[in-house]
């Protein structure tokens, strides 16, 4: 069966023009095979996803990406392979490693925080993001691959929706959108393009949340930045308090 995941994250490298590579079976762990793709826009930072068993989670810092980075580093030193050839040999220094990971049903969600926070807080060998998703995000993911605009435009219009962000950070948004927005806080290279009319949506929904008081104080602020005068006003709070 083929891996939405994986298709989802190479078309969405095609969207931004991003040079990426696919290897099946590129590592093994307990002889289960493990793909990679490598991805990059300038050659110098790089992108590797790597597709890996729920159970493998617990092991990514002190074997996975050991063998990852091993086994890149001497493909790429060898250069037998076209495919290797064209990546950096700089790819150990100025890369990140994305684990993408279906969770079983039923796992323990504060275990799973806690595994994905001690692989993202580890500093050695590459910088790291977990991008964890369920049946639910699969079968989401299926609908956003099935839209004719293209996953980009679909994942932006999604996570732009005004009503559905005030669910999110209220806690009761819906499955879609918390999958989107997982997909840019884990994808490096997916930035959201906000356009001018977006920026003023943004503004209203902001004063509307704001007492009278906090108005005037914003408008005050924004005036000394917008007159450059905002340092003499902290350095005149300053010398009252001396």
């Amino acid at each position: 069966m083929k891996n939405k995941v994986k298709t989802l994250i190479t078309g969405l490298l095609n969207e931004f023009d991003l040079e990426f590579q696919s290897f099946e079976g590129f590592a093994f762990f307990e002889e289960q095979p493990i793909d990679i793709i490598v991805g990059t826009k300038d050659r110098v930072d790089y992108m590797i996803f790597a597709f890996i068993k729920h159970s493998f989670l617990n092991v990514v810092c002190e074997d996975i990406q050991i063998e990852i980075f091993t086994r890149l580093k001497l493909k790429i030193q060898k250069s037998e392979e076209p495919e290797f050839s064209a990546i950096s040999r700089s790819i150990d220094k100025n890369s990140t490693l994305i684990i993408c990971s279906q969770v079983p049903p039923n796992t323990c969600e504060i275990e799973l925080n806690k595994t994905i926070s001690s692989i993202e807080e580890d500093s050695y060998y590459y910088k790291k993001q977990v991008l964890s998703y369920s049946r639910l995000d699969e079968s989401n993911i299926g609908e956003l691959l099935a839209k004719n605009e293209g996953v980009l435009e679909e994942c932006e219009k999604i996570v732009t929706d005004i009503e559905k962000y005030n669910s999110f950070i209220s806690g009761n948004s819906d499955s879609k959108y918390a999958l989107v927005a997982l997909l840019y806080e884990k994808l490096p290279f997916l930035t959201l393009k906000i356009k001018s009319e977006d920026r003023l949506v943004l503004k209203d929904e902001i004063l509307r949340s704001l007492s009278d008081k906090e108005v005037d104080d914003l408008a005050f602020y924004e005036d000394l930045i917008k007159k450059g005068s905002i340092e003499d006003w902290v350095n005149g709070i300053g010398a009252e308090n001396d």
